[in-house]
C-alpha cells in the first residue's frame, strides 16, 4: 500500500507539472523562451506621473514596459538620480540589416546611432507619463553609468522640461513690472479716449448735420439750375425758330439787294475801263491832254519872261519897247 500511494502521488505531481507547462505554453506562447532586452534610463529631475508598468513607446508604438524605478542619493554632493529600468519585447521590434543576432547588441548600436529617451504625457486627465524612444542624432549622449550590467539609453529633456527651463530663464519680476506699466499706459489711454470721445462725437454730429444741410442746399441749387437751364434752352429754341422766319421773310429783299449790287459792280467796271482807256499810252485823250499841257507850259514860260522884263523895265510897256 505504501509504494502504491507513493506512485500515485508521484503521478499526480508529474501530471500537475505537465499541466502547468502546457498552460504556460498555451497562454504565454513562445515568450517563455524569448530573451527580453533590458535597458535603463536615468532621470535627474522629477518623474511624477511615471509608474511601474507604464508603457515604453517608440514614436507612439508600445514596445515594452517599465520594470522598476529606483532612487540613488549622493550624500556628498546632495544630488539624486532616478534610474528607470525598461523591458523591451523583441517580438515587437523588427531589426533590419542586423549586425548581430543578439538583440542587446542591436540596441547598443541603436544608442550609438542616436537613440534617445524622453518622458511624454500619456493622458492630460490622469497625468500619466510614458517613456518614449526615438532617434535624435546630433543630440548630446550623456551617460550616467549607474548600472554597468544594463545598456543605458541617454535621456533628452522632455517638452515639459524645456518649457520649464524657458520659464525659469525668464525674468518674471521684470516681466511683471513691464506688464503693469503696459496696463497703466492702457488705462491712461482709455481715460484720455473717454475724455475726448464725447466732444469728438458732438463735433462729428455737428459736421454731419452741416453736411446734411449742405446737401439740401446743393439739391435746391441743382433744381433751380435745372429749371433755369430748361428755360434757357427753350429761349434758344425760340430764337432759332425766329431766325428761320426772318431768313424766310428777308430772302426777297436780299435778292433785290444782290441784283442792285451786281448792277453797281458792272457800272464800276465800266468806269474803270474808261479810266484805263484815258490813261493808255497812245490814247487820243491822253495825247490831247499832253499837247494842252505843252501849250500851257509854253504860255507859262512866256508869262515868266514878261514878268521878268516888267520887273527890270517897268516903263517899257508905256514907251513901247524895252529900255536899253
Amino acid at each position: 500500500m505504501g509504494s502504491g500511494k507513493a506512485t500515485a502521488v508521484g503521478a499526480f505531481v508529474l501530471g500537475g507539472i505537465v499541466l502547468a507547462v502546457f498552460a504556460v505554453v498555451l497562454f504565454g506562447g513562445t515568450r517563455l523562451f524569448t530573451r527580453t532586452v533590458h535597458a535603463v534610463v536615468v532621470f535627474k529631475g522629477s518623474i511624477a506621473g511615471l509608474s511601474v508598468g507604464a508603457p515604453v513607446t517608440f514614436r507612439g508604438v508600445q514596445i515594452g514596459t517599465v520594470d522598476a524605478i529606483r532612487l540613488q542619493i549622493d550624500q556628498e554632493n546632495l544630488t539624486a538620480l532616478i534610474p528607470v529600468y525598461l523591458s523591451i519585447d523583441p517580438e515587437k521590434v523588427s531589426w533590419k540589416n542586423l549586425i548581430s543576432k543578439t538583440p542587446g547588441s542591436n540596441l547598443t548600436r541603436a544608442i550609438a546611432g542616436g537613440l534617445r529617451a524622453e518622458l511624454k504625457m500619456q493622458s492630460l486627465v490622469t497625468g500619466q507619463l510614458v517613456v518614449n524612444l526615438d532617434y535624435r542624432p546630433g543630440t548630446p549622449a550623456e551617460l550616467i553609468g549607474t548600472d554597468p550590467n544594463v545598456d543605458e539609453i541617454p535621456v533628452i529633456p522632455s517638452d515639459m522640461e524645456r518649457l520649464r527651463d524657458e520659464l525659469t530663464q525668464l525674468n518674471l519680476p521684470a516681466l511683471g513690472d513691464k506688464l503693469r506699466d503696459a496696463l497703466g499706459g492702457i488705462e491712461k489711454m482709455s481715460d484720455l479716449l473717454a475724455s475726448r470721445v464725447g466732444p469728438m462725437t458732438t463735433s462729428i454730429q455737428q459736421t454731419a448735420d452741416a453736411a446734411h444741410h449742405t446737401l439740401e442746399d446743393t439739391d435746391a441749387a441743382v433744381q433751380a439750375l435745372q429749371k433755369s437751364a430748361t428755360k434757357t434752352l427753350q429761349d434758344i429754341d425760340g430764337l432759332v425758330v425766329e431766325g428761320h422766319k426772318q431768313v424766310a421773310v428777308s430772302g426777297g429783299q436780299l435778292a433785290i439787294v444782290l441784283q442792285n449790287t451786281a448792277r453797281d459792280t458792272a457800272e464800276a467796271e465800266a468806269v474803270l475801263k474808261s479810266l484805263r482807256d484815258l490813261t493808255a499810252p497812245y490814247s487820243s485823250t491822253r495825247m490831247n491832254l499832253e499837247a494842252s499841257l505843252r501849250d500851257l507850259a509854253a504860255s507859262s514860260a512866256s508869262l515868266r519872261d514878261l514878268t521878268r522884263d516888267l520887273a527890270r523895265h517897268p516903263t517899257a510897256t508905256l514907251i513901247g519897247g524895252r529900255s536899253k
